[in-house]
């Protein structure tokens, strides 16, 4: 394709900003999660992200796409999934991926395989799951042993010291969110934001809705700043699934209001 003038100022500008380690990308749509994670990494400053729940790279693929040229560290408990982030991260130089799942111990665990692997937990599908328009991803395709982590125990040994690095956080794991979080406890004073999936039905027996969630984090010290929708089935039908950002906000926000009784009100 033949370049316009401005085209060609265009490409000298960004050879030469490459040169320098700068990239200039397009902005996504103000309401977008690619635009809120776009200004997460850049407010702030973030050196390094812990991608829980990597699946095929998606996440990782997403962070480049937008700019970002910092550490990218992956893990992805799946065999199936993990052969096909591996060579990604083999090519990008910068982004590694680890076959293990994220929890609140060190040990071993057993993954449930799904027909659609991106559903793969360690969590049964629940009543509403089965019933779901969901359902058929979430017929059984057998299970896999896998090795658990707690991040605080584990990043240390991946050469991340957490509380000299700017961390953001994201997590996928189909119902193991709360857990990957209980095993970040010592890692979590340098995450100023983390993004997570809220379930408003859950697909998962045993697991949290979106309220309980919410109120976990906000115990942690963080509210909720943008939410997205994830899955639906029309405009008719709820939506099931939604991608939170999640920041660390001052001690006064996090101190539920105190509305009068009747008693206390006055005429």
């Amino acid at each position: 394709m033949k370049r316009t003038p401005m085209g060609r100022v265009a490409a000298v500008v960004n050879s030469g900003l490459e040169r320098l380690g700068f990239t200039i990308s397009k902005l996504p749509g103000r309401n977008t999660l690619a635009r809120h994670l776009q200004e997460a990494l850049r407010e702030g400053r973030i050196e390094c992200v812990i991608d829980v729940g990597a699946h095929h790279g998606e996440f990782g693929s997403l962070l480049r796409s937008l700019g970002y040229k910092g550490r990218i560290v992956s893990f992805e408990p799946s065999a199936e999934a993990y052969g096909c982030i591996g060579p990604v991260c083999a090519a990008d130089g910068n982004w590694e991926v680890h076959r293990l799942c994220a929890g609140a111990f060190d040990g071993t665990a057993e993954l449930l395989r799904f027909q659609a692997a991106e559903f793969n937990s360690l969590h049964a599908p629940s009543t509403f799951g089965e019933a779901s328009w969901l359902s058929s991803h979430l017929e059984p395709g057998g299970t896999e042993a896998i090795a658990i982590r707690r991040l605080d125990t584990l990043l240390p040994e991946l050469g991340i010291d957490a509380a000299n690095t700017r961390l953001y956080l994201k997590i996928d794991t189909q119902g193991h969110d709360l857990q990957v979080l209980a095993g970040a406890s010592g890692i979590l004073p340098s995450v100023p934001q983390f993004q997570m999936e809220l379930s408003a039905l859950c697909l998962y027996e045993g697991t949290p809705n979106m309220e309980e969630v919410i109120a976990s984090c906000r115990t942690l010290g963080f509210l909720p700043q943008a939410i997205h929708p994830v899955w639906s089935n029309g405009p008719e039908r709820p939506i099931l699934e939604w991608d939170c950002v999640f920041r660390r906000v001052a001690g006064r926000f996090l101190v539920s209001e105190q509305r009068p009784t009747s008693s206390q009100t006055t005429v």
